[in-house]
């Protein structure tokens, strides 16, 4: 371990023993156990943009998520923006920045087979309102409007339905996206069929 960012103390709660920077605002320290940082993406001039995987508890009922910009080089955050789920998916799994400047972002369900939903938006956060700092010592305050997002491929009958989690992707200079799934380990699973990692390329039509 090199080094850690961490958030700052949310209202109410002790801090831990955990050795960090605490420059990240507390609103992610109110996320869900196990839901932290699931997709980044790096952007041309050295900004980081970090997906929160599912939306933190004062966010909810709202079903927005967040996204983090945190500037690589001094090394703190720069933008913090939201992010509205789709009520169909519920889960971040992966970004990437392709190549005609398009940020990505991955959403699924979680569920194989014909329940599975995963497709990937197209979001531009640069057009609407910034609000790091807006979240403070009393909570969200003059919630803005959440960045635009629209339907960029769904992935279904893309080769990607028998997998629950897909938490991966890159644009080639082709225009080509791939996906890397999760597998969980499921080979250290007793009596559990070992689940393959897979590399699977899809085209947008």
């Amino acid at each position: 371990l090199l080094k850690r960012w961490l958030p700052e103390i949310p209202p109410g709660l002790t801090q831990n023993s955990r050795a960090g920077e605490r420059v990240l605002p507390s609103v992610f320290g109110e996320r869900k156990l196990n839901r932290g940082f699931e997709a980044m993406a790096l952007l041309p001039g050295g900004k980081l943009l970090l997906f929160l995987q599912s939306p933190p508890r004062p966010l909810l009922k709202e079903g927005f998520s967040l996204i983090l910009e945190f500037d690589t080089e001094k090394e703190k955050p720069t933008g913090l923006y939201l992010y509205r789920m789709d009520p169909k998916c519920g889960k971040i799994g992966a970004a990437a920045f392709g190549r005609s400047g398009e940020i990505l972002v991955l959403e699924q369900n979680g569920k194989t087979g014909k329940k599975a939903k995963q497709i990937v938006f197209r979001i531009e956060p640069d057009q609407v309102r910034n609000f790091l700092g807006g979240y403070g010592k009393s909570g969200l305050k003059d919630l803005p409007k959440p960045v635009k997002k629209s339907v960029w491929l769904d992935l279904k009958g893309k080769g990607l339905g028998g997998f629950e989690k897909v938490e991966g992707m890159a644009m080639d200079s082709k225009g080509r996206l791939y996906f890397v799934n999760d597998n969980d380990f499921s080979s250290a699973v007793p009596g559990k069929p070992a689940q393959p990692s897979e590399l699977i390329a899809a085209e947008k039509p």
